[in-house]
């Protein structure tokens, strides 16, 4: 599987460094996947794709490669630097 963990954006990064500055890296967390409005107006949604969300998790990582693209936006002052 290929890796998809720089395929979020800044507000993700922050939620994270929050918990790195108030010391809370070990604290376990929930997250939710969802949709803000059912398509065509419908009054249901019909999912799929649960068992790749929950493989994404899992193997949720960072890579050499990763990092070093973070270092390089922190240089750049689009985010702040991780505590």
């Amino acid at each position: 599987m290929r890796n998809l963990t720089m395929m979020t954006d800044f507000y993700e990064f922050t939620m994270s460094n929050t918990f790195l500055a108030d010391n809370k890296k070990d604290t376990t967390v929930c997250f939710d996947m969802f949709f803000r409005k059912n398509p065509d107006k419908a009054g249901f949604a019909i999912v799929a794709g649960l068992e790749q969300v929950i493989q994404y998790i899992k193997g949720l990582n960072f890579t050499e490669e990763n990092i070093i693209l973070a270092c390089d936006l922190i240089l750049l002052g689009l985010t702040e630097p991780p505590y």
